[in-house]
């Protein structure tokens, strides 16, 4: 029901749904709003939990530069991402 009410209103969908939003800045830099948790965290891996889903960032030397409780900025040479 809230999805149908935010498509007729155009209310983006992080804000009505309580969706995740991924932001990926060229091959260096990934911004997650509405994450739940950390589940992993290492130079080659971060895996982030999402509302329903499991965010895998994948590559070298990465780094969670900003964390808050809603938003992480990663950093590194990022190689790929998957849900």
């Amino acid at each position: 029901m809230l999805k149908k009410i935010a498509n007729s209103f155009d209310f983006p969908a992080d804000i009505t749904l309580n969706a995740s939003k991924v932001v990926v800045i060229g091959e260096c830099e990934v911004n997650v709003e509405n994450y739940r948790g950390i589940l992993e965290y290492c130079h080659d891996v971060i895996r982030i939990q999402l509302e329903d889903k499991i965010l895998s960032i994948i590559g070298c030397n990465l780094e969670i530069c900003t964390i808050t409780d809603e938003d992480l900025q990663i950093k590194g040479e990022i190689k790929q991402i998957c849900f």
